[in-house]
């Protein structure tokens, strides 16, 4: 009887480090996988970060484009308000004589 308890505590050894291998194994090829998956995705992390670096100066641009647009539409504004004043005078002056079309 004592050499069969001594069978089995030596099978369940067995087992048990059988499974603590499959572990380390199963653990070594994920650890591979990882590192493949982060070395494929470096090259278009790469990428994008350079394109996102080339497109700081066109944003700059733009913003100045845009900000010289608002100018000119300010400007066009304003210009629009006089010529506006200007027909309301021209019509009062006139007394509606000549009605300019607007």
């Amino acid at each position: 009887m004592t050499v069969i308890m001594i069978v089995m505590i030596c099978l369940g050894c067995a087992v048990v480090l059988a499974g603590l291998g499959i572990i380390a194994y199963q653990s070594k090829r994920l650890a591979q996988a990882v590192e493949t998956a982060i070395d494929s995705a470096a090259v278009p992390w790469r990428a994008i970060t350079q394109k996102s670096e080339d497109l700081a100066p066109q944003l700059e641009r733009l913003a100045e484009k845009q900000k010289e647009v608002a100018e000119s539409l300010e400007r066009i504004s304003t210009t629009s308000k006089q010529l506006n004043y200007f027909i309301g005078s021209l019509d009062q002056a006139t007394g509606r004589i000549f009605t300019l079309k607007r």
